[in-house]
């Protein structure tokens, strides 16, 4: 009994001391290990995650981009917070539209390429990132996603520019609270330290959990040409005196009657949407 009382005692004293005690977090720290090359070396993907909106990833002749990023301890997430550039509202069109986020508990640092990473969501055509300067935008998912190591963001769509950039990018969760590895946070969450230096949008655009069977495409291989569009006929075309001999081959393609010659169909799982 006595035991028990001193633990209480303890408690008390240690909410009192530190007024976050009762309520504390883990912290976990994020650390941005490779991604795509930035413009120039002050605009490298390690800007991403460094607590600092006034610093940012931006990538030229765009096609694709990714950055990676580890964690001090493997957690969960339940979303994103991206933050917009310093000039997006002269140079429009640069925000990603097409985008989708990947995790991994390899036992190593995974490549870009690496077999081991899952799909955790996708968005296949974002309508709310605006051609504004140092806005934040939260895209939260349905639910926490597993525990990982490694995330992985990939870039696949600008919204219409060559160039793609973003000042920030954190993670959002219930269970952990994240900060940039080079900053120390005692308390509170990652952006409160910037909240009077930008504005913070109200609205959410939440990421909806990547269909399965199509990974998020929205499509499938059709079954009925198997992804080949349709087939191919040979027949023989006779000389000019009517006979077989010495005919030449005509070859005739017939596009598939399920797809229309495109070789995909819409996945039956989502209805084409690529989410659940």
């Amino acid at each position: 009994m006595k035991l028990k009382y001193f633990f209480i005692f303890a408690l008390i004293c240690a909410t009192l001391i530190n007024p976050n005690f009762a309520s504390a977090i883990p912290q976990v720290k994020v650390s941005v290990i490779s991604g795509t090359e930035g413009a120039n070396p002050a605009e490298e993907c390690e800007n991403l995650y460094d607590g600092n909106i006034y610093t940012k990833w931006c990538v030229t002749y765009f096609s694709y981009a990714y950055t990676i990023f580890e964690l001090s301890t493997p957690a969960s997430i339940k979303g994103m917070r991206i933050t917009t550039a310093n000039d997006n509202s002269r140079y429009r069109g640069r925000n990603p539209r097409v985008f989708a986020l990947y995790g991994s508990n390899k036992s190593s640092r995974p490549y870009a390429n690496d077999n081991s990473w899952e799909l955790i969501a996708y968005n296949n055509g974002d309508t709310l990132l605006e051609d504004v300067n140092y806005k934040t935008y939260d895209y939260r998912m349905q639910r926490e996603s597993e525990r990982y190591k490694y995330y992985k963001i990939e870039i696949t769509e600008t919204k219409g520019a060559s160039v793609m950039q973003m000042s920030e990018l954190s993670f959002i969760s219930g269970k952990y609270e994240f900060v940039p590895s080079n900053v120390s946070y005692a308390s509170g969450s990652f952006n409160s330290s910037n909240s009077d230096s930008y504005s913070s949008s109200e609205s959410r655009n939440e990421i909806r959990d990547s269909c399965i069977r199509c990974s998020g495409r929205g499509t499938v291989t059709c079954s009925a040409c198997d992804g080949r569009g349709g087939r191919e006929e040979y027949s023989h075309v006779p000389n000019y005196s009517g006979s077989t001999r010495g005919s030449s081959t005509a070859r005739t393609w017939h596009n598939c009657s399920k797809c229309g010659g495109s070789g995909s169909m819409y996945c039956p799982d989502c209805g084409g949407r690529g989410t659940r």
